[in-house]
C-alpha cells in the first residue's frame, strides 16, 4: 500500500488564518510518500537527507512524528510490516525546503495505513497527529491541503474548501536558500500578541479584511483585483513584520521583492516562517516564464505553479 501527499504554499492569508481569516493554499509539485509492505518484522525505513532503518520500538523513540501517528491511530497499524517514510523531494541537498514536509508525511502515512477512511476522517486524524507532533502550533491548513491535494480556501472554523485556481493569475515559487522555523516564529508571535494585544488585533483585522477581498476575487475570477489585493496584503504583512519586530519579512525576501519588481512582477513571502519560499506573481505568463529562466541561470531554485 502506498500513500502520497503534496507540500504546500500559501498564496495569501498566512498569519490571519491563525485567527479568523481565510487563506488560499496551493499544492507544491512534490510529494511525501509512505509505503507499507508485509514483513515478519516490524521495521521503519526513512528516506530524507540519508537513509536509515529502525526496528519499531527504536523508530518510535527516534521519530517524534511517527510516535504521534502511532499514539493517535494505534501502534498495531505499524506492526508486522515494513513502513517506508520518504520525504526526499522536500530537501535541496542537506537543506529542508520548508514546503510542509511534516504535514505531507503525516497525511501520506494516514492514507497508507488507513486507506479505507474518507477525506474528512483523514484530515481529522492527521490534524490530531500533527498537532501532537507540533504541540498544537499552526492553523491546520497545511494538513487540509495535503489531504485534498488541490488548491483550497481554508479557515479554522469552516475548514477546507476546494477551489479552482484563478485563471490568469501566474505564480512563481522562489526559494530564498535559507530555512526558517515556523514554530519558532509562532512562539515569538504568541509572546508579542500577549504583550501587544490591541495592536495585534488591529493588524489581524486589517489582514483579515484584505484576505476577504482576495477570497471574493478568487470566487469571481477577478484577476486584476486579485493581484491588487494580494499586493495590499503584502504591504500590510510587511508593516506587521516591522511593527512587531519579528522581521519575518527577511532581507532575503526584500531582495527577491526588488528583483521581482525589476522583472515587472509583484512578490510576497509565502507562509509564516520568515524564510524558505516567496512567490512572484502577475497576470503575464511569459513574464513569469522569463523570470523563472533568469533565476535558474543564477542557480536560484524556483518552480512555476
Amino acid at each position: 500500500m502506498i500513500g502520497l501527499a503534496p507540500g504546500k504554499l500559501f498564496i495569501f492569508g498566512e498569519y490571519t488564518v491563525l485567527e479568523a481569516g481565510t487563506a488560499l493554499i496551493y499544492p507544491a509539485p512534490l510529494q511525501a510518500k509512505t509505503e507499507s509492505l508485509a514483513s515478519p518484522n516490524s521495521l521503519v525505513k526513512t528516506h530524507s537527507t540519508h537513509e536509515a532503518t529502525f526496528n519499531l520500538s527504536e523508530a518510535l523513540r527516534q521519530l517524534p512524528l511517527l510516535s504521534a501517528i502511532a499514539e493517535t491511530i494505534g501502534i498495531h497499524f505499524l506492526k508486522n510490516k515494513t513502513t517506508i517514510l520518504d520525504t526526499r523531494p522536500f530537501f535541496k541537498g542537506k537543506q529542508k525546503l520548508g514546503l510542509g514536509s511534516s504535514s505531507a508525511l503525516t497525511v501520506s502515512t494516514i492514507k497508507c495505513l488507513c486507506p479505507e477512511i474518507n477525506i474528512e476522517k483523514t484530515i481529522e486524524l492527521a490534524t490530531r497527529c500533527h498537532n501532537l507532533f507540533q504541540q498544537k502550533k499552526g492553523s491546520g491548513g497545511d494538513v487540509a491541503l495535503a489531504a485534498h491535494g488541490q488548491s483550497i480556501l481554508f479557515d479554522k472554523v469552516g475548514g477546507a474548501r476546494p477551489v479552482a485556481r484563478p485563471e490568469g493569475l501566474h505564480l512563481l515559487a522562489v526559494w530564498t536558500g535559507r530555512s526558517a522555523s515556523t514554530s519558532e516564529f509562532l512562539l515569538k508571535l504568541d509572546k508579542w500578541k500577549a504583550e501587544n494585544g490591541t495592536v495585534f488585533n488591529s493588524k489581524m483585522e486589517e489582514l483579515a479584511e484584505i484576505s476577504l477581498s482576495c477570497v471574493r476575487n478568487v470566487e469571481e475570477q477577478n484577476i486584476s483585483n486579485l493581484v491588487e489585493n494580494i499586493i495590499k496584503f503584502d504591504v500590510a504583512l510587511e508593516s506587521f513584520s516591522n511593527r512587531s519586530q519579528l522581521n519575518f519579512y527577511s532581507d532575503d525576501h526584500i531582495r527577491m521583492k526588488n528583483e521581482s519588481k525589476r522583472a515587472g512582477l509583484a512578490y510576497k513571502p509565502s507562509g509564516a516562517g520568515g524564510g524558505d519560499f516567496g512567490i512572484s506573481f502577475g497576470d503575464d505568463a511569459q513574464r513569469i516564464k522569463k523570470f523563472s529562466e533568469h533565476l535558474s541561470a543564477k542557480n536560484i531554485f524556483n518552480f512555476i505553479l
